[in-house]
């Protein structure tokens, strides 16, 4: 397993953390997402054999949210 921690600085409320886990929660190979706005920071925890990190990456991205290494 392979944790990846980014900064997203646009997370302001609930609704963007919850916007953020609903895009990369049913990747294959994710087990667990937390954002927190209060930090703004996005940890996964997920199956590098089953998910790249890029892809974690652009599906936070398409939610709307910008990404920064942490």
């Amino acid at each position: 397993m392979k944790a990846v921690h980014a900064r997203t600085p646009g997370l302001m409320c609930d609704a963007c953390t919850e916007k953020v886990k609903a895009a990369v929660k049913d990747l294959p190979g994710v087990i667990s997402v937390t954002a927190q706005f209060s930090r703004g920071i996005t940890s996964v925890l997920f199956d590098e054999n089953a998910v790249a990190t890029s892809a974690i990456i652009d599906a936070i991205t398409a939610a709307g949210f910008t990404v920064e290494p942490a």
